[in-house]
């Protein structure tokens, strides 16, 4: 996918990931894996790899999500 305007509009993801969905669901793709820039700090960046389809029970949260950044070391 190429073309999009910066801010991506919300309708064009949503394109997207339902064409994502449909080929997972069709049985076109087995996997659907995200590659991303996790931002650390001004000068620290890493690349990032998510798994997104299949979709696992446990195993989605990871340190550097914001849930874990919201939260408070008692809860």
């Amino acid at each position: 996918y190429e073309g999009f305007k910066d801010p991506v509009a919300a309708a064009d993801a949503q394109k997207v990931s339902q064409d994502i969905q449909n080929m997972f669901l069709a049985g076109d793709i087995d996997k659907f894996e995200m590659v991303y820039t996790n931002c650390r700090s001004l000068v620290s960046q890493e690349t990032a790899l998510r798994t997104v389809l299949p979709l696992e029970p446990t195993g989605m949260e990871t340190e550097v999500d914001e849930i874990f950044m919201m939260t408070t070391k008692d809860g």
